[in-house]
């Protein structure tokens, strides 16, 4: 990729704008300066990329199963809601026992007196 954009693409670009290599890369310096840093440096962060692009393509097989999945054609936030209903349900049933509670009701108290040894 970095050697089709220096060797053929920039190139080609000067000459369209009827510019020499030189006077090219003055005018992307001066008019684009990122665009500029960006080529120079391509050359350094490009293998960082084909790891990534290494990884993804290792994957890919993964990713084919992943689209057979029977749930593929539904929304994804139809997922999401698919887990946060029942679990607002039982927070909602948790909160109404609790407020609902018996208060009144008496508690159970030991009977240490009936468990001592004569």
């Amino acid at each position: 990729m970095s050697d089709h954009l220096h060797e053929q693409t920039l190139p080609a670009l000067a000459g369209a704008l009827k510019m020499d290599p030189a006077q090219f890369q003055n005018f992307l310096s001066q008019n684009c300066p990122d665009v500029a840093t960006g080529v120079r440096a391509l050359n350094t962060a490009l293998p960082r990329f084909q790891g990534l692009v290494g990884g993804i393509e290792g994957n890919v097989g993964r990713f084919q199963l992943a689209s057979g999945i029977p749930t593929s054609h539904t929304a994804t936030t139809t997922r999401t809601l698919w887990f946060l209903v029942p679990g607002a349900a039982s927070v909602a049933a948790g909160v109404l026992g609790l407020a609902f509670r018996e208060t009144n009701r008496p508690q159970p108290r030991p009977r240490e007196s009936s468990l001592a040894v004569p």
